[in-house]
């Protein structure tokens, strides 16, 4: 396998984590909850940028496939993320 596909693979496994992320987050009030959702999908956007910029710089693509491409695209345009506290 070479080292661009297991960057692909890596984007493949978070772009279904950051989808569902979502949808749980829509689906509940419950504050802790959707902290902990938050702090959870801040850190796959962050392993996205990540996945993705090596992607490119191994001169591959990468297209989304369950988030949607503005999706996609306004997560590798933004800055990494950090997590927060109670």
């Amino acid at each position: 396998m070479a080292i661009v596909e297991g960057f692909k693979l890596g984007a493949t496994i978070e772009d279904p984590d950051i989808y569902d992320l979502n949808q749980w987050s829509s689906k509940t009030d419950h504050q802790d909850m959707l902290f902990v959702y938050q702090n959870l999908n801040k850190g796959s956007r962050n392993h996205m940028r990540s996945f993705y910029g090596q992607i490119i710089s191994s001169g591959g693509t990468y297209t989304a496939q369950f988030i949607t491409q503005a999706e996609l695209d306004a997560i590798i345009h933004s800055p990494k993320e950090t997590g927060s506290w109670w």
